[in-house]
């Protein structure tokens, strides 16, 4: 079994053309379980695993991280996200 917590992140890019926009999230902490099992063949030099797990996004508030290739069109900007009640349930239904 493992049990840990970690860091999240996730990236978005797109482009029309003009400029390319890009946003990157950033949340703290995430928990992650799981359990699985190993096989070592050839003397432990091949192994062979299965494992099953998950992971909860446990920040309320992650920060983000918007810019252009084009400054013009938009600036710099570092913010944080405000998670409304129902997207709490969304992401984390326990």
């Amino acid at each position: 079994g493992s049990l840990g917590v970690g860091s999240g992140f996730a990236g978005q890019v797109s482009g029309n053309g003009l400029a390319d926009m890009y946003i990157n999230v950033s949340y703290t902490p995430v928990i992650s379980f799981g359990v699985g099992t190993k096989a070592y063949f050839l003397d432990s030099k091949l192994a062979l695993g299965l494992q099953l797990g998950g992971k909860i996004i446990a920040d309320l508030s992650p920060e983000y991280l918007a810019y252009c290739s084009d400054s013009t069109i938009l600036a710099p900007e570092i913010g944080e996200i405000i998670v409304s009640d129902f997207m709490i349930k969304n992401m984390n239904p326990v």
